[in-house]
């Protein structure tokens, strides 16, 4: 299972093998760690996929309301007395059509609601990733004290992890932020110390990623936890705002973030460029305004 990772370019066939003989070789795995790494699957099949439908469903809602309200503002120009009756007829067809899925869609949604937005549910599966998150920081050699690595280079065993575990990591707490910008009753403190931990050590050594735009992904976790985006404090922020890695690499990781998206992708992700550089931006004027790291932007700006 692990082998089929694609956190790093760097591991090949002769380096896995390598890894693998330095650890002892093969073994076989107990019940817990079978259970432990099934569970990462089971929820990435069952809530991740339900998560990604939901979002559809929503956008589908979204899209229906403002075209009904744009059709029925527009009556006075199709259902006028000189109106052909096979237009008025069609658009009228259109609407009730509109309105029926509109109707069943927003239906659908009140029942994702009830499953997806339970507390026990999203408590549970935090207190799993939260294990599942310690467990990458451990193959990353990441030290707690300071929340750096001891290596320079991608750990091998890091680089074999598959790619969705901090994927789903990421989702879920962007998940969770927008649906419950206040966050203390989700993730208890233990969970949410190491679930920024983790947030934050990616973005500080995005060299680790292949893929930049799954770091973009954790930048979208603290655009999220920004008070300024969730209308509200939260637990997370002030998280973020006392680990050390806020206090020393943060700031720098972000800028060079900023700068090297710039160069990545094809020139037909401009949207998605532009919307990493507008989190960071939001982060940033954030931080300024709260003060507690304007001496680091001042020394990084010098």
């Amino acid at each position: 299972m692990l082998t089929t990772g694609t956190v790093s370019s760097t591991s090949t066939p002769h380096s896995i093998d390598s890894e693998l003989q330095s650890t002892g070789g093969w073994f076989a795995l107990n019940f817990s760690t079978e259970c432990f790494f099934l569970a990462a699957w089971a929820v990435q099949l069952g809530f991740q996929a339900s998560v990604r439908k939901y979002h559809r469903r929503l956008q589908v809602i979204s899209d229906l309301t403002r075209n009904i309200k744009l059709l029925s503002a527009s009556r006075s120009q199709w259902a006028g007395p000189n109106s052909p009756v096979a237009q008025i007829r069609a658009n009228e067809a259109i609407l009730i059509r509109w309105k029926s899925e509109l109707e069943r869609q927003e239906r659908s949604k009140l029942c994702c609601d009830v499953v997806l937005l339970h507390r026990g549910l999203l408590q549970s599966i935090a207190v799993y990733y939260a294990s599942l998150a310690r467990l990458l920081l451990d193959v990353a050699n990441c030290q707690m004290a300071t929340g750096l690595s001891n290596s320079t280079q991608t750990p091998p065993l890091f680089a074999l992890m598959p790619e969705w575990f901090l994927e789903d990591i990421a989702n879920f707490l962007v998940f969770t932020l927008r649906h419950f910008p206040s966050t203390a009753i989700l993730i208890d403190p233990s969970s949410q110390t190491t679930l920024v931990s983790l947030v934050l050590f990616v973005i500080c050594h995005a060299h680790f990623v292949r893929n930049p735009y799954l770091v973009a992904k954790f930048v979208e976790v603290l655009f999220f936890c920004d008070p300024a985006v969730s209308g509200r404090p939260n637990d997370l922020h002030n998280a973020v705002k006392l680990h050390p890695l806020a206090t020393t690499h943060l700031i720098n990781s972000l800028i060079q973030f900023y700068i090297q998206i710039e160069s990545t992708g094809a020139t037909n992700e401009f949207y998605d460029k532009f919307s990493i550089r507008y989190n960071i931006a939001t982060i940033f004027i954030t931080w300024w305004r709260e003060g507690f790291l304007k001496s680091l932007f001042i020394h990084e700006a010098a």
